[in-house]
């Protein structure tokens, strides 16, 4: 059987001397809650790709978040769409 994979995506803005930590297709770990969404141009909307209104001194990030569904994983993840005052 083939391996289903969900691809979600996180638009945001980092300090600009916080994105020489960041390489790209590296793994990242995450402490904390994260919010994440299955539409890209939601995301893009997030990290203001198209260089709208943030300052230069930061730096827009698009995260494509591949999970691997058919793995088990030590931290959950769920759809919480449903509760988000932001509809995609």
């Amino acid at each position: 059987a083939g391996t289903d994979v969900l691809t979600v995506y996180r638009g945001e803005t980092i300090p600009e001397a916080e994105l020489s930590k960041f390489q790209r297709g590296s793994f990242m770990s995450v402490n904390s809650f994260l919010s994440a969404t299955m539409d890209r141009d939601v995301a893009d909307l997030f990290a203001n790709v198209r260089g709208d209104g943030h300052s230069q001194s930061r730096v827009a990030i698009l995260y494509e978040i591949a999970i691997n569904l058919n793995e088990s994983h030590s931290v959950p993840f769920a759809p919480i769409d449903h509760l988000s005052n932001i509809p995609d």
